[in-house]
């Protein structure tokens, strides 16, 4: 999904000159009815194409994709989650080559973990400074190279990291490894998503039928490995809240709803109630409610029954495609394109948009 919201907006003005009156009037013109956001300016800009969020304290980071057109390429952006401003760009070309970019994103603490496709960054969450890279190996995958770190997780003082095959746990503390885990029985398969539920880490596979693997978070053991019956290649994100386990199928298009205490199936939440839903892109569960994102919406679910309670699509929302969100406190932020939406999680009402 990340390469079909890789194409950005492209904003240009253009005046065709004939006379000086006409050249006044055109200037006149689009200075009166003229959107506001083409006025701004690409220099102004703080984000490009977010790949993840993560939020803690007063602090926001985003993580910004690849755009080589954009100064914030291989970037990530950090803001002040109270008023809005930015704080600083925190530009990574020196630590990870320009040919990545990072692509997860994590905050504990004074910590804020930055995943790319062959390292993770430790950057001090107080100054931005790096702390540490890690560098992680991982087995060459036929649909890509080099390796590619999925997903990234800090879960009770540890950094959980997923490549293609392996999932290594570090301790948060100091960077070394706590464990490597590769067996078989796991089922790692090009893990998308790495999501804390209780006691356990939940792994989710887009590869081998989609599976969910599930490990104790004490010592990395095998739990289960979760089926959620989805067709090969769809899903793209999970989440987890209480005693449930929430998939996301763009193929579908639908929600698996999984048990977290037995990791069957309980449901698939459909949307055919809802004009235009062609696939989830993302999902986040909290507080009995579940938001998903598609194309150019997100649609809030009420998970006791799993009806619809709204669908935000509004312009002022600036949502184009829609994709990586985090619930923190009150707030629900939604990364777009080139913005990210901060909303009211009571009412879905905008409370800003970061760009």
């Amino acid at each position: 999904m990340e390469g079909e919201r890789s194409v950005r907006r492209v904003r240009r003005l253009t005046i065709i000159v004939v006379m000086p009156c006409v050249m006044i009037l055109s200037a006149l013109f689009f200075l009166l009815v003229a959107p506001p956001e083409m006025a701004a300016s690409t220099a102004d800009a703080h984000l490009v194409l977010p790949s993840d969020i993560a939020v803690h304290g007063s602090h926001l980071w985003v993580a910004n994709g690849i755009d080589k057109g954009s100064p914030l390429n291989n970037s990530v952006s950090e803001f002040n989650v109270y008023n809005g401003s930015l704080t600083r760009i925190i530009r990574l070309d020196s630590i990870t080559g320009t040919s990545f970019s990072p692509n997860a994103i994590v905050a504990s603490g004074a910590h804020v973990w930055v995943a790319d496709r062959n390292s993770v960054i430790e950057l001090s969450a107080r100054t931005g400074s790096v702390v540490r890279v890690i560098k992680v190996k991982a087995r060459l995958h036929a649909f890509e190279s080099p390796a590619a770190i999925g997903a990234v997780a800090v879960i009770d003082g540890h950094v959980w990291v997923a490549d293609l095959s392996t999932v290594i746990e570090l301790d948060a503390t100091n960077g070394t490894r706590v464990r490597v885990l590769n067996a078989k029985a796991d089922r790692f398969s090009q893990p998308m998503e790495i999501v804390e539920s209780g006691a356990h880490v939940l792994i989710l596979n887009n590869v081998a039928n989609n599976l969910v693997t599930e490990l104790n978070a004490s010592n990395g053991s095998l739990v289960r490995i979760m089926n959620p019956h989805s067709d090969v290649f769809s899903q793209y994100s999970m989440s987890a809240s209480g005693a449930h386990v929430y998939v996301a199928n763009w193929s579908g298009p639908t929600i698996t709803e999984l048990s977290a205490s037995s990791g069957s199936v309980v449901r698939h939440l459909g949307f055919h109630t809802v004009a235009g839903f062609s696939g989830p892109n993302s999902v986040v569960a909290s507080a009995g409610r579940l938001w998903v994102t598609n194309n150019n919406s997100v649609i809030e679910l009420n998970t006791s029954d799993g009806s619809v309670v709204r669908v935000l699509k509004g312009k002022v929302d600036d949502f184009e495609g829609p994709g990586p969100m985090i619930v923190e406190g009150r707030h629900l932020w939604v990364a777009s394109e080139d913005s990210l939406a901060e909303l009211n999680l009571s009412n879905g009402s905008l409370v800003r948009v970061f760009k």
